[in-house]
């Protein structure tokens, strides 16, 4: 691998984690009960664990069922993943003075795999995004879902 391949490697989980924050927000703004932007200012600075919690405390408060315990576990997950990807990976993994590029085949690896369970988990949130605004009539920008990627 490249040091342009994992960069674009690198770009493309962090992409994928965007999208899973950007829907979450989405998610909680849909069913705040509040007009869809108030939700949305409501948690513009939340990280991942704060918007889980709220979508939490409305599934309590309203006895629905949003995200699957499974998919609770996988955002925990992709949580730690984030951390690392976005503030540790150019500290902690070993580069190859030559490429610039990892020099241990596990850190492509788990690359790899983080990208695929991020846009899965992604993929999973966009659909239930739509769902809520739907069902709540809520109305907001086009959101667009990128294929393939």
């Amino acid at each position: 691998m490249t040091s342009d391949e994992f960069r674009i490697l690198h770009s493309t989980v962090i992409e994928h984690y965007q999208y899973i924050e950007h829907h979450l927000e989405g998610i909680y703004a849909a069913l705040c009960g509040k007009p869809f932007i108030m939700g949305l200012e409501d948690v513009e600075k939340s990280n991942i664990i704060q918007l889980i919690q709220e979508i939490k405390k409305i599934e309590e408060e309203r006895q629905i069922s949003v995200l699957s315990d499974s998919d609770f576990e996988r955002l925990q997950h992709i949580r730690i993943r984030r951390n690392f990807w976005s503030h540790n990976c150019y500290v902690d993994m070993v580069f190859d003075r030559r490429t610039d590029a990892p020099k241990k085949d596990i850190d492509i690896k788990s690359l790899i795999e983080d990208i695929n369970e991020a846009r899965m988990i992604r993929d999973i949130l966009f659909e239930k995004k739509q769902i809520y605004m739907s069902r709540y009539n809520r109305q907001h920008k086009v959101d667009y879902k990128i294929e393939n990627r």
